[in-house]
């Protein structure tokens, strides 16, 4: 997400205008007025099975 200008994003945390940050929680999130989507991120869960296979690659 970014702030197209200074604004309290639906958290409550007060943003700046150009401020950068990722939405980590469950669920569809809305912007406020003064929020634009930057870029969109799948989720991973995390397994045992996931952990060895990201483990191999790094």
């Amino acid at each position: 997400m970014e702030a197209t200008k200074d604004c309290v994003d639906r958290g409550g945390v007060p943003r700046v205008y150009g401020e950068r940050w990722l939405v980590t929680t469950p669920g569809a999130y809305l912007p406020g007025v003064y929020e634009q989507i930057v870029d969109e991120r799948k989720a991973i869960t995390l397994t045992d099975r996931v952990r060895e296979l990201l483990g191999n690659l790094l």
